[in-house]
């Protein structure tokens, strides 16, 4: 028996299945894509320290998408110069002072199943300005607000870290609450008009783990991203196949 298509089936099967299977072949090049930005980000996590380049002027330092790193003296490359996404992830050595009386609080943060908060420390540079240090999780308020016995370095202090984007929220995200130190998300310009404090980077710095487990505690960057894109694309070929069985299948019994 010969196969003979319809053309009124044809004309509306096939369009169907060219979409679908490029949306499998799309589904993976976003495979790809991830394992390269995870294998990209876990370059970086274990790349050599940066630091942020005294400067007496703020020309670079105030432009919201560039600034100047530089590697320790040993590695022989003076000076990088580069938009704030190439770096993020990378570690990065800070110094100046912490000024806890500017600090504020991001709620709802875990540590080992236990809600907390991370306490956020603007560092005044010696160029001018500050840079907001996430220094890591702390232990929840006390029910009347009380403060808390963390640790507070007095003085010029070197701080290290990784590079992290400021982050927009998400669409469920809460507004942020300056006026009970009840913030959700980082936003810079809203932090430095509510405490004073303004950030001169397009970026902060998230504090790395120390020697003690006495809060403040840091922790390393979470590199690990979702990556269904295979199922996805196994998904997207599977219904692709089923039309096509479909197809046939339509065919086959309308010839007997």
């Amino acid at each position: 028996m010969r196969f003979r298509p319809t053309l009124w089936a044809t004309l509306a099967v096939l369009p169907v299945l060219a979409v679908l299977i490029g949306l499998g072949v799309w589904q993976l090049q976003r495979l790809d894509w991830k394992r390269d930005l995870i294998v990209l980000r876990a370059e970086r996590v274990v790349s050599p320290a940066l630091d942020l380049v005294p400067r007496t002027r703020l020309d670079r330092l105030t432009d919201p998408g560039r600034f100047d790193l530089r590697l320790p003296p040993e590695s022989g490359i003076a000076l990088i110069a580069g938009d704030a996404a190439a770096f993020e992830y990378r570690p990065i050595r800070l110094a100046g002072i912490l000024r806890h009386d500017k600090e504020i609080h991001l709620v709802s943060r875990t540590l080992d199943g236990e809600v907390g908060e991370h306490v956020v420390t603007p560092m005044a540079l010696s160029q001018g300005g500050f840079v907001l240090v996430d220094r890591g999780w702390v232990p929840p308020r006390g029910s009347a607000g009380s403060p808390r016995a963390y640790d507070r370095p007095e003085g010029r202090v070197v701080v290290e870290g990784y590079i992290r984007l400021f982050a927009a929220p998400g669409r469920f995200t809460p507004d942020n609450e300056p006026s009970t130190d009840t913030w959700f998300w980082l936003d810079p310009a809203a932090i430095g008009q509510a405490t004073g404090a303004p950030v001169v980077t397009a970026f902060y710095v998230q504090a790395a783990p120390g020697d003690t487990a006495k809060p403040p505690i840091g922790s390393v960057p979470d590199i690990a991203l979702r990556n269904p894109h295979l199922q996805y694309a196994l998904t997207w070929f599977g219904v692709a196949a089923a039309l096509a069985g479909v197809y046939i299948v339509f065919h086959m019994r309308r010839q007997r």
